[in-house]
């Protein structure tokens, strides 16, 4: 069917509750659009970022972190606080370990 051209495209979507994973919302509000644009190139290479959004709002980027633990949260946390211009961050879990 894909040759054919009936099928153009499919994605997967992981059941996170079977994965192992906890799924971490971050928004931050980032000084201006030069500044925003840095972050989202960092963040597009680390491996645990899985969706990146950008707002214009107050809260102007918000990307999804699929982490094992709270120190992968902290590492990826700190070295952006460390390295950019945040005025303000919240962090929210989605999803949480289930089964352990």
């Amino acid at each position: 069917m894909e040759r054919s051209g009936v099928i153009l495209a499919y994605e997967y979507f992981p059941e996170i509750w079977l994965c192992g994973r906890e799924v971490i919302s971050i928004n931050l509000i980032v000084s201006g659009k030069k500044e925003t644009d840095k972050v989202i190139k960092h963040l597009l290479k680390i491996p645990e970022v899985g969706n990146v959004w950008e707002y214009d709002d107050e809260w102007n980027l918000n990307f999804v972190l699929w982490v094992k633990d709270q120190l992968e949260v902290n590492k990826i946390v700190n070295k952006i606080m460390n390295n950019f211009d945040i005025l303000d961050m919240d962090i929210s879990t989605l999803a949480a370990f289930t089964g352990k």
